[in-house]
């Protein structure tokens, strides 16, 4: 996204949840081209995908990762205690909220750029990365994302915040589901897309919470 400066990442207010530096990239004007690339850097941890699949199935996930003692030790008490722990959960959840908060309601300020926001239109568990390190979640793979035009009516879903919102309650909803289902009850998860009249109410409440 065109909004992260050159050599440095995306760090919101709260200082534990972040996106890649971002490194390189092709000129302007080369997107949806061959000649379009970016260039970012590793993000530092692992996502919540592998290390749902870790406390599945034991060590045998992270065979060829080479960790050091302190992912280690986290790998085995995942793997000893057959689950993900509801922090993680708790601070990836409210990363992708404050992530929304910043990139949803501050405009952007690339020169020549008409935004009033940026859409991340990626949303999964495989890019939210936790690091065992510093406790800190890294938000990946921005490729998808575009800036939303400042006219665009929130009756076009897939142009606006919405989307990112939509994809958020649904992905979530079933990684969850099968992780850690007392969390999505206790948090009352919707298990399926709320209709429009409610869509925002619910949103703010499972912010809230």
């Amino acid at each position: 996204v065109g909004s992260l400066p050159e050599g440095q990442g995306l760090l919101l207010p709260e200082g534990r949840v972040r996106a890649p530096a971002l490194l390189d990239q092709s000129k302007p004007g080369t997107e949806g081209s061959e000649r379009f690339f970016i260039v970012i850097e590793v993000a530092q941890g692992f996502d919540l995908s592998f290390l749902a699949r870790l406390s599945q199935l034991g060590m045998a996930e992270k065979n060829e990762i080479e960790a050091t003692p302190v992912e280690s030790a986290f790998f085995q008490e995942i793997a000893r205690s057959g689950k993900l722990p509801e922090r993680i959960l708790i601070e990836a959840l409210s990363a992708v909220f404050s992530t929304f908060a910043a990139i949803h309601e501050i405009p952007d300020q690339t020169p020549g750029v008409a935004a009033t926001s940026i859409l991340w239109n990626d949303v999964k568990p495989d890019h939210l990365f936790w690091d065992p390190h510093t406790a800190s979640i890294t938000i990946i793979d921005w490729g998808n994302g575009q800036y939303i035009d400042p006219g665009t009516s929130e009756r076009s879903l897939r142009h606006t915040p919405l989307e990112d919102r939509r994809q958020f309650l649904d992905e979530m909803n079933r990684f969850l589901a099968q992780v850690a289902p007392g969390l999505a009850a206790r948090l009352e998860w919707p298990a399926e897309i709320p209709p429009a009249e409610d869509f925002h109410r619910i949103f703010d409440e499972l912010r809230d919470k």
